[in-house]
């Protein structure tokens, strides 16, 4: 299911993670995934089931690519997620069979409330 960054249900699903916006984009930042000259988006543009999508700056003609980095908000794993063409902004439901390759950067830290950063 998608959530999209400002809506209501965003927000709700945010609540209910273990991780906030702040502690994803942190372990994103610390992890060593981001090359240098790379960038991406500071701000998570929708929630993917469980994982907040940090978007790699990129231009696309027409839609939004979803290709970039995702955050599981429950225990930390970090996967770099490629996708064959654009979805609507805002708009609709991300097939699974849009994504081409999904490599995991970083599994999961998250453990009895802490992120491996944080110990």
């Amino acid at each position: 299911m998608v959530y999209w960054s400002g809506t209501t249900e965003f927000d709700y699903r945010v609540d209910m993670m273990n991780l906030s916006i702040d502690q994803a984009r942190g372990e994103l930042l610390t992890c060593g995934c981001i090359g240098a000259g790379e960038g991406f988006v500071n701000e998570p543009l929708f929630l993917l089931g469980d994982y907040y999508f940090f978007p790699r700056f990129m231009r696309q003609k027409s839609g939004l690519s979803i290709t970039g980095f995702y955050v599981n908000g429950r225990n930390g794993t970090i996967e770099y997620r490629v996708a064959e063409g654009s979805v609507g902004n805002g708009k609709g439901k991300i097939p699974e069979s849009i994504f081409v390759e999904v490599s995991t950067l970083q599994n999961g830290s998250y453990v009895d409330g802490q992120l491996s950063s944080d110990r």
